[in-house]
C-alpha cells in the first residue's frame, strides 16, 4: 500500500455517505497519526469543498464534518455533507478498546443512539 495514493482517500470519501463513521483519536497510537486526518480530505478538491473540524478542546471528543461537491461522487447521491465521530483517548494506543475499554464502549452508545 502506498501511503502516498490518494485511492484510499477517494474510496473513503466515495463510501462515507453510505455508513456512519467513528474514527478514534489516540495520541499513543504509533500505527496510525489519526489527529491530521481530517484536515487531509482537503486535498480532494474535486469532491471536498470543505472540512469543518468541531475542536472543544484539544483532549476533548471532536467530529469532523466533510462537505461534499456537488454531484461529485458516481455510483451513489452525493450528500451535501457528512459528520464523523472523533472521540479522543488521551491513555490509549492503537488497541483503544484494550487501553481504554468503558471509554469506547460508552462513546459507541452514544454513536449509536445518535
Amino acid at each position: 500500500m502506498d501511503p502516498e495514493s490518494p485511492r484510499y482517500g477517494r474510496l473513503f470519501l466515495e463510501n462515507l455517505p453510505l455508513v456512519r463513521v467513528m474514527i478514534t483519536e489516540a495520541p499513543w497510537d504509533l500505527s496510525v497519526y489519526v489527529s491530521v486526518l481530517p484536515y487531509s480530505f482537503e486535498e480532494y478538491t474535486d469532491i471536498v469543498t470543505e472540512v469543518e473540524v468541531e475542536t472543544p478542546c484539544p483532549e476533548c471528543d471532536k467530529s469532523f464534518t466533510i462537505w461534499y461537491r456537488a454531484d461529485s461522487l458516481t455510483g451513489t447521491v452525493t450528500p451535501e455533507k457528512r459528520t464523523v465521530y472523533f472521540p479522543y483517548y488521551m491513555e490509549a494506543g492503537h488497541a483503544v478498546a484494550l487501553s481504554m475499554p468503558e471509554k469506547i464502549r460508552q462513546d459507541v452508545i452514544l454513536w449509536m443512539d445518535d
